[in-house]
This record gives C-alpha cells, structure tokens and sequence, in this order.
C-alpha cells in the first residue's frame, strides 16, 4: 500500500472551496431574512403539524369526483307586480338544484 501525504496545496484548496461554501450560505441565509424565533408561533406549530400529520397518513386510495356545474335564476328585488317568470320543471331523477326563494330582496338570504 501506498501512504502518499496529501499535497499542502491540495488540502487549502479544500479549506478554501468550504469556506466559500459556508460564506455563500451565510450570505444566502442573511438575504433571505429567515427568523428562526417564527418557527416557534402558534400558527407555525399547527401548520407543522397538520404537514406532518398528512406526510404520516398519505392519501393512498384515490377517489373519483364528478363535477357539475348549475345554474338557477335568482331575482334581486321581487317584481313588483309579483309576476315571476314560470321555472321549467326539473328532471328529479338525477341531481338537481331547487332555489327557494325565486326572488328576494338585496341582502336577504336565499338557500
């Protein structure tokens, strides 16, 4: 076996590439402002645990979503007159959407 010393010039160059290393990320970790003590607030604490919660229990089982999309008129202050246009009548043997009331006034509530 050989036991070659390693080379003085080697070794600085090594020491030199490091020291870079750790200025650059200094330099980097001073730019970016990063506060340690706010990984210790309340808000960070839960959010890390609902990432950690969700990195332990994964979603394995994909399920499928239909989506659709509706439309319903919905009249902002009542006619006058109480004329409301008549509502076709809706195919109840699939999803629908029912509307009540057909019309109401600003800030009411419609469901």
């Amino acid at each position: 076996m050989k036991n070659k010393k390693a080379s003085p010039w080697k070794s600085l160059r090594t020491g030199l590439v490091v020291l870079l290393a750790l200025i650059v990320y200094a330099y980097g970790f001073e730019i970016t402002n990063i506060d340690l003590e706010e990984l210790r607030s309340e808000q960070r604490q839960q959010s890390l645990q609902r990432v950690m919660r969700a990195l332990a229990q994964p979603d394995i089982f994909e399920f499928e979503r239909d989506e659709q999309k509706v439309t319903a008129p919905v009249y902002v202050t009542c006619p006058a007159d109480g004329s409301i246009p008549e509502i076709p009548v809706q195919d109840t043997s699939g999803p629908y959407v029912t509307v009540t009331p057909i019309c109401a006034e600003p800030g009411e509530t419609v469901t």
